[in-house]
């Protein structure tokens, strides 16, 4: 604490303060965009950025914030594979860079000259997209042969002693843990991929699911625990045929999308509906689908 940006106070050791509360006593308050993947939520207590410590109400964001959830995207976007390594899925390689390269451009247009930056995007406890971290809360599919998550980052208020506030000397080591805060995650739409987001082009109009987790093999070391900082990316069925023999709920990519062409159409339209609201650049439209094309014919090939 303070892990959010407004001003607020925290239940569990009764301290007042945010993120910017000092500078905005000094009237140096900076403009500030602040952006997260799905694997922040899971790893990096991202939730608590824009709710109050308790995770019961969403928080205010003020005005010289914005908060940016790059929906279906990891840490750090990875090389695309459909090769677990040594974890239970894929990593996910939904890509936020488009989104950044936009938001850059509007940070200094807001810093320049005022112009106000596109709307923060996330999940809110008000929407009902954001909830407990359980499967039963989120919603997230039962997908055969996958394992959900049994364990979450979440961190616990310590109290290293009476001198530790204002003198940062520890008296207690080690310290006392006095609660936790909780943590919320996205909520899942029926196929695996999360709600209230700026979602990525290629988890918007999808051939998988981009969960912000990812675990460990069951027969390694730290078996089943998170796999640090990075998400997972799990192909749906290709055909209808394969989906009913392996009970996938998720409808396959034949049920969704007639033809590759159709795909990429669906694909574009998002594109450039980010494009209208400010969240992307035209050049990095047409890169998406032509990364995209390449990815995903093979998907559609007899």
């Amino acid at each position: 604490f303070p892990f959010a940006y407004e001003t607020q106070t925290d239940p569990l050791s009764g301290l007042t303060e945010g993120i910017l509360t000092r500078s905005e006593k000094s009237h140096t308050a900076p403009l500030v965009m602040h952006t997260q993947s799905a694997s922040e939520y899971w790893h990096r207590s991202g939730s608590l950025v824009h709710t109050d410590p308790l995770g019961e109400r969403d928080g205010e964001i003020p005005e010289n914030v914005r908060i940016y959830f790059f929906g279906g995207t990891q840490h750090g976007p990875g090389k695309f594979t459909t090769d677990a390594g040594d974890g239970q899925t894929a990593p996910s390689a939904a890509d936020y860079k488009p989104f950044a390269r936009a938001l850059l451009l509007a940070l200094d247009r807001w810093a320049k000259d005022g112009t106000p930056p596109p709307p923060s995007v996330h999940p809110t406890i008000r929407d009902g997209n954001l909830v407990s971290w359980t499967q039963n809360a989120t919603g997230f599919p039962d997908i055969p042969g996958i394992r959900y998550p049994g364990v979450i980052q979440q961190p616990s208020y310590l109290d290293f002693g009476p001198r530790w506030k204002e003198q940062r000397i520890i008296d207690r080591q080690p310290p006392l843990p006095r609660g936790d805060y909780r943590v919320l995650v996205p909520r899942s739409n029926p196929y695996g991929n999360p709600l209230g987001c700026l979602s990525a082009p290629e988890v918007a109009v999808p051939t998988g699911s981009y969960p912000g987790w990812r675990l460990r093999r069951t027969d390694g070391p730290a078996a089943d625990q998170l796999y640090s900082l990075t998400g997972s990316y799990i192909p749906f069925p290709r055909t209808k045929a394969e989906r009913e023999a392996s009970g996938d709920p998720r409808r396959s990519i034949e049920e969704r999308y007639p033809s590759l062409e159709n795909y990429l159409e669906q694909l574009q339209a998002r594109c450039e509906a980010y494009e209208k609201a400010g969240y992307f650049l035209p050049e990095d439209t047409r890169r998406t689908l032509e990364i995209q094309r390449e990815r995903v014919a093979p998907l559609f090939a007899n």
